[in-house]
């Protein structure tokens, strides 16, 4: 994966359902199982700095970002 690929969840979450889309903006600098995204929908949050991590194996890239 590499930065603004859009990726997909793929098991639920206690606040997102599977299927959610995100963009992905890198691994986590300090788990190198997690990985930073900023959900589809809330990029005036990343524009704040606002970014979240999860376990990489929650998520599948499901098409390539601009690059």
């Amino acid at each position: 994966m590499k930065r603004g690929d859009i990726i997909e969840l793929i098991e639920d979450t206690t606040f997102y359902k599977k299927g959610k889309k995100a963009y992905f903006i890198g691994r986590s600098n300090f788990n190198p199982n997690k990985i930073e995204i900023v959900w589809v929908g809330e990029e005036q949050a990343y524009k704040d700095g606002d970014i979240d991590e999860f376990p990489a194996r929650l998520f599948k890239q499901v098409e390539h970002g601009d690059r």
